[in-house]
């Protein structure tokens, strides 16, 4: 066995497609599992990883087409993503699980607690992506904005290097407000070297933009209504108000949820606050872990 800070990289085969891991091993605690956003990849929550490490046996999962998962043909919606989870949940051989998500990993991690209430005994959810379509009130749509899958299908793919990478990233939005850290973790782990020495994003933008388009068309609802456990809905400061009335249609729907503002957060929380929401993350726990104090975490909260 590792040693509890070394963290291992694996391969779970989930019905023939290959999920990639990362596992920080703890032996006897409890487990919690790590579910990222579009677009972005498991090492991204390195840093969040260490303000949890010593009090869970943490795992992070790549989705499929993201990081170094396959990337197969055939569906990117929201269930089929849940069912890889599930499915690797299962291989691992875990259940009551501490499910963390940001956005789509937030989405997926609900989908999983309603569908497999075995294998979630709590939801921590930073800005989940759970639209619920038929209560979303009429109106006009949005004009002159393009959707968040027509970006990604615009985006850049590719770099001469990974110095060029992060030149041109490093003082531009999203990344501009990043954690140091954590940016340069995006800039190792987010681009896959070739044999010309150019690199190119681990997450191609045309299943960037497949994922995006399944989550417009998702209905949370029906799953919603199905979680039985405690559920965390997290949300930045500085979110964009899109969130937050998703989150505030979605709570009632819940059975026990709470909600939390992140001061000075955008969407991105994890990459620009990852100690704070390790420490939130923690604090929502009221299960404390072998050698932790008998009283959970209490800290001041500022609440949505």
């Amino acid at each position: 066995m590792a040693p509890p800070d070394q963290c291992i990289r694996r391969f779970i085969d989930v019905d023939g497609v290959s999920i990639h891991a990362l596992h920080w091993p703890r032996p006897g605690a409890p487990p919690l599992l790590l579910l990222h956003a579009t677009g972005f990849l498991a090492d991204l929550w390195r840093r969040v990883v260490e303000g949890l490490r010593a009090h869970y046996d943490v795992a992070a999962l790549d989705l499929r087409g993201h990081g170094r998962s396959d990337r197969p043909g055939g569906r990117y919606d929201f269930p089929t993503l849940a069912g890889d989870v599930a499915g690797a949940l299962d291989a691992l051989g875990w259940r009551d699980v501490y499910a963390v998500g940001h956005s789509t990993g937030g989405g997926l991690a609900l989908i999983v607690a309603a569908r497999r209430p075995e294998l979630v005994r709590r939801v921590f959810g930073l800005e989940p992506i759970v639209p619920t379509p038929s209560r979303r009130p009429a109106g006009p749509t949005r004009k002159n904005r393009g959707s968040l899958a027509d970006g990604a299908r615009l985006r850049r793919a590719g770099f001469p290097s990974r110095a060029a990478a992060e030149a041109r990233w490093r003082d531009r939005p999203p990344f501009a407000t990043w954690d140091p850290e954590v940016f340069r973790d995006y800039v190792k782990h987010g681009l896959a070297e070739q044999d010309d020495g150019s690199v190119v994003l681990r997450c191609p933008p045309p299943v960037e933009a497949r994922v995006f388009d399944s989550g417009a068309a998702f209905d949370a609802a029906p799953y919603l209504r199905d979680v039985r456990c405690p559920v965390m809905l997290a949300q930045g400061q500085h979110t964009d108000r899109v969130f937050d009335a998703m989150l505030t249609r979605a709570a009632p729907l819940l059975s026990d949820a709470e909600r939390l503002t992140i001061p000075g957060a955008s969407h991105l929380a994890p990459m620009e606050f990852p100690a704070l929401v390790a420490d939130e993350i923690r604090a929502f726990d009221a299960t404390p872990a072998p050698g932790d104090p008998a009283e959970p975490i209490a800290r001041p909260r500022a609440h949505a």
